[in-house]
């Protein structure tokens, strides 16, 4: 769907903690709402910044108890 919608572009799907792109390989990463599901959110911001290219964007958001609840 994603490609569908979407400009092209490079599309990646993996394991958080192991992710697929080389090292420095990403302008944008984003990452919304999945840190507190993972079983090792540390070794996750580990692997986004091992992809992450010097100068690049991460968005990051967790969701707390009161977003959910909203």
């Amino acid at each position: 769907a994603a490609l569908r919608a979407a400009p092209p572009g490079a599309w990646l799907a993996g394991d958080a903690h192991a992710l697929p792109p080389r090292d420095d390989a990403c302008d944008l990463i984003w990452c919304v709402a999945v840190l507190g599901l993972l079983a090792e959110p540390a070794a996750a911001l580990a692997e986004l910044r091992r992809v992450l290219r010097l100068g690049g964007t991460l968005v990051l958001a967790v969701a707390g108890e009161r977003w959910v609840r909203l």
